[in-house]
C-alpha cells in the first residue's frame, strides 16, 4: 500500500530556550525542530493536536507529512520523535526528519504474525522475537506493516529474516540469520520445572587445624583504677614528707638541685618529682631550711 501524505501547518520561531518554550506551551503550542541531511535545521512551533491528527493514518509514525511554514516554505518530513510530560503525558517537544521522495530512508516497520502454527496445535508455545524490523526504501514505498505467515512452524522450529519475502523496492537492514518467531517446546508441569534438591555439604576442616587447635589467650589483667587524694590530704602528706626530709637532707653543696645539667631556676618551675617523690614546693622549702642551717 502506497504511503499517503498528510499536511501540517507550523509557525517559524526565532527564539530558543526554556523561557520561549514555556510561553509557547502557554499559548497551546509546542516547540519543534526539523532537521536532515539536505538543509539547515528549522525551528518551528506546531499544535500538538494537529500532529496527532497528521499521524492518525495507517502508517502511524511512518506517515509522510508536508510541513507548511508561514512564509511559503514547505518541507517533506517524517515524524521522528517526541518528548512528553511524565505526569500528564502531554506532548512537550517534537522532532521531524526531512526526507526526499526520490531518496531512500531507513524506518522501523511493525511485524504482524499470521496463521496458527502446527506446533501450537501440538502443544507448543509461539514466541515472537522481533516486533519491528528496520527497512530501507523510498518514502512513498514504506509498507504499513510486514505480515509473516507462521502456520507451517512445528515444535522447536523458528522463522528467520531470510525466510520473509519483502515487497519490491524494500530491503531489510538486518542479517538473514536473525530470528523473528519460534515455537518453543512445552514444559511438563511439575517435572521439568522442579529441580532436584541437592544437599549442601560443609567444607571439610583441614587436618592441621584438627590436630593443632589455636591456644586460648589468657584474659587481660585489669589494673585497679588510679585514685587521687583530695587537695587537703595531698598538702598534708607533702608537708610531712618535707619535715622528714629536713633531718635526712644532704648539705646544700651536694644537693640534687645543684646538678650542672639544670638551668637556673628550673627546679622552681618544673613539676617533675625527684626519686624521693618530693614536689617542687617541698624541694624549695627543704632548700631554704638547709640554707638556714648551714648559715
Amino acid at each position: 500500500m502506497a504511503n499517503d501524505v498528510s499536511t501540517l501547518t507550523a509557525q517559524k520561531r526565532d527564539q530558543a530556550g526554556k523561557g520561549p518554550a514555556h510561553r509557547l506551551r502557554a499559548k497551546g503550542l509546542i516547540p519543534a525542530v526539523c532537521y536532515g541531511p539536505y538543509e539547515k535545521p528549522l525551528h518551528v512551533a506546531v499544535d500538538p493536536q494537529a500532529i496527532k491528527e497528521a499521524i492518525s493514518r495507517p502508517h502511524k509514525f511512518n506517515t509522510v507529512i508536508q510541513l507548511q511554514v508561514d512564509g511559503g516554505e514547505t518541507r517533506t518530513v517524517l515524524f521522528k520523535d517526541f518528548e512528553k510530560d511524565p505526569v500528564d503525558g502531554q506532548m512537550l517537544h517534537a522532532d521531524f526528519l526531512e526526507v526526499r521522495m526520490d531518496k531512500d530512508v531507513v524506518v522501523n516497520v511493525p511485524v504482524v504474525l499470521t496463521g496458527k502454527p502446527e506446533g501450537v496445535t501440538a502443544g507448543g508455545i509461539l514466541q515472537q522475537v522481533a516486533r519491528t524490523l528496520p527497512v530501507q526504501c523510498k518514502p512513498s514505498d514504506i509498507p504499513e506493516k510486514i505480515e509473516v505467515d507462521v502456520s507451517a512452524l512445528k515444535i522447536a522450529e523458528s522463522l528467520h529474516i531470510k525466510d520473509v519475502k519483502m515487497p519490491a523496492g524494500v530491503q531489510l537492514k538486518l542479517r538473514g540469520d536473525q530470528t523473528i518467531a519460534v515455537v518453543n517446546v512445552p514444559e511438563r508441569r511439575g517435572l521439568l520445572l522442579r529441580r532436584p534438591r541437592v544437599p549442601r555439604l560443609r567444607p571439610p576442616v583441614p587436618l592441621r587445624l584438627r590436630a593443632h587447635p589455636l591456644p586460648r589467650l589468657p584474659a587481660p589483667r585489669r589494673l585497679p583504677p588510679r585514685t587521687r587524694a583530695p587537695r587537703s590530704k595531698r598538702c598534708a602528706s607533702s608537708s610531712a614528707s618535707a619535715i622528714r626530709a629536713r633531718s635526712t637532707s644532704a648539705p646544700a653543696t651536694t644537693s640534687v638541685f645543684a646538678s650542672p645539667g639544670r638551668r637556673r631556676g628550673s627546679w622552681a618551675r618544673s613539676s617533675a618529682r625527684t626519686p624521693a617523690g618530693m614536689p617542687w614546693w617541698a624541694r624549695r622549702e627543704t632548700l631554704r631550711c638547709c640554707s638556714r642551717r648551714h648559715s
